[in-house]
Parts: structure tokens; sequence; C-alpha cells
């Protein structure tokens, strides 16, 4: 909103973001990007996140443009993985194909989605949280405007294309958060701004402690993600194959 308000004529932009969304009966969240929100929408949707069907409905009601990102981040177990999958195809239009912060195999899944699916679009997307991998994927459409561009995205006419993912994009995103508060905190003094000296030391010696041990939890804890995600892809696409049998 700032930079739109300081630079007026840049009519190529729109606003989007990724919302968090709690789906109770799993007790799972899942990621979904929504499209050329205003702000009223973006309060709208923050408030409405921690009930899946009603934000859902929310969207469309507004239409507003939605997808779901990393279908199979923080799945649920195989036993309801079948459920909520068939709830997540049935809810989204579009998928994200492609993930900057996902390995090849996950990826490779979720492009044949399309397929197993007629009608399901493709989306692509960094999922970076630091500039290092910023614009490292992209949706592409067939256009000449913003109009344009999001009329062809609703539809689902993308080409998408990136680099694949590996866990240590992942661990360098958290290092990157790590060590920008610190950054921020100590050398820019930009964040706590209101807060005594004595906090900010506090906070900034804590911040210094703490690295070794948030450096090898980060790295130890990605490490045995992405091998156990490794492990689980033969789960999902066996999940998908038994639901486009039936």
């Amino acid at each position: 909103l700032s930079f739109l308000e300081k630079n007026p004529d840049a009519k190529d932009f729109f606003i989007g973001e990724e919302v968090t969304v709690q789906v109770p009966e799993f007790r799972k969240s899942v990621h979904v990007a929504v499209y050329d929100i205003t702000e009223a929408q973006h309060q709208e949707i923050t408030y409405l996140k921690k009930n899946f069907e009603e934000t859902v409905s929310y969207l469309r009601s507004e239409k507003i443009i939605h997808a779901l990102n990393h279908l199979f981040h923080c799945f649920p177990p195989t036993s309801k993985g079948r459920a909520f999958l068939e709830k997540m195809i049935s809810s989204f239009d579009l998928f994200e194909g492609l993930n900057g912060a996902i390995d090849e195999g996950h990826n490779a899944i979720m492009q044949r989605l399309s397929e197993y699916f007629p009608g399901k679009g493709l989306i692509g997307g960094s999922d970076s949280h630091t500039l290092i991998r910023l614009g490292s994927c992209f949706t592409a459409c067939q256009s000449q405007t913003k109009e344009e561009f999001l009329q062809q995205l609703r539809l689902g006419k993308t080409t998408i294309g990136g680099k694949y993912g590996h866990f240590h994009h992942m661990f360098n995103d958290a290092m990157g958060v790590y060590l920008n508060y610190f950054r921020d905190l100590v050398f820019r003094r930009t964040v706590h701004i209101q807060w005594p000296f004595w906090k900010e030391a506090r906070n900034a010696f804590g911040w210094i402690v703490c690295l070794p041990v948030f450096f090898s939890g980060a790295l130890g804890g990605l490490t045995v993600r992405y091998w156990i995600e490794k492990f689980r892809q033969k789960d999902y696409e066996r999940l998908i194959t038994e639901l486009t049998s039936n």
C-alpha cells in the first residue's frame, strides 16, 4: 500500500498475500495464495482464516483468485490423507505446481495434478522468506495488461517455470530471518524502537547466545524433515492414483 501510494502510476501492480488457513477437522493449516485484494478484503480474510469453510466461501463470493500452495506441506497422516486430499481437490481450482523451497519429487507430483484432475490450473512460487531466492520461480500468462493476466490466471491458463528447492534453501531462509532481525535490532535500530535501551540490549545478547542452538537445531530439524517428506512421496502418489481411479 505504501509503494502504491508513492507510485500512483504503477498500474501493473496488484496486492496479494499468502494466508495460513486453519482446517479444524484435520487439525492442520494450509497456505492459500490470494491475488488482487483490497485492504478491506485482507482484513476480512484475516478474521475468517481460523475457519477453512468460511474462508473459501468468502473468497468465492468475492470472486477473489485463490490457489492452494504446497499441497503436501504438513500433509496429515496416511489414515486421513485421502479425505484431506479429496477436500482440497474439491475446494480449489488452482494449485501450486512449482515451489522453490520443495524438492523435485514433490513438485513433479504437483505438476501432474492438472492431468489427473482436468480443469485444475497450476501456479509457481519461490516461497522465499528472504531476498535470496526471490523470483526463482514464476507464473506466466499470455497477456498484455494486469487485467488480462489476472483473467488468464483465473482460468488456469498459465505457464510455470523456475528452480526446484532443497532443504538447504529452507535453512538459508530460516537463518536469513534470524540474522535479519538481529541486524535490524542492533545496527539499523528499526525494530522495537519504542523500547528502552536495556530491552534492546537484552534481546541482542539473547540472540547472540541462542545463535548456535538455532543454527544446529534448524539444520538438523530441516534435514530430518526433508528425508521424511522424501520417504512419504510414494504415499502421496498412491493417494492421488486411488482418487483418480475412482
